[in-house]
Order: C-alpha cells, then structure tokens, then sequence
C-alpha cells in the first residue's frame, strides 16, 4: 500500500513538474510571437521606405534628363 501511495505521489509531482514546463513553455511562446509580430513590422516599414527611397531618386533622375 505503501508503494501505491509513493507511485501515485510521485506520478502528481512529474505531472505538476509537466504542467509548469508548459505553462513556462506556453509563455516563451507568447513573447516569441510577439517579437516576430514586431520584426514583422519592421521588415515592411524598411521594405516600404527602400521602395519611397527608390521612387523618389527615380522622380530626381526624371528631373535632370528635362
């Protein structure tokens, strides 16, 4: 009875063990997405300025050839 006991003590520690690797896991996900939500926005605002950048150095050459 007594191993019984110390098997089913034991299996709820490991599940509580399980559960706050999860839930920490769960957590480093989160902060993950947000910092690629982040670096997602900055690759199309850098995309975004190289584009104006080009087509305003396009407009300047179309200004001296006049």
């Amino acid at each position: 009875m007594a191993n019984e006991n110390m098997t089913a003590l034991e299996n709820e520690i490991i599940i509580g063990e399980w559960q706050k690797t999860i839930a920490s896991l769960e957590q480093e996900i989160a902060r993950l997405r947000d910092e690629n939500n982040k670096l997602e926005e900055t690759v199309k605002w850098m995309h975004d300025l190289i584009w104006q950048m080009v087509r305003e150095r396009e407009d300047e050459n179309v200004e001296f050839e006049l």
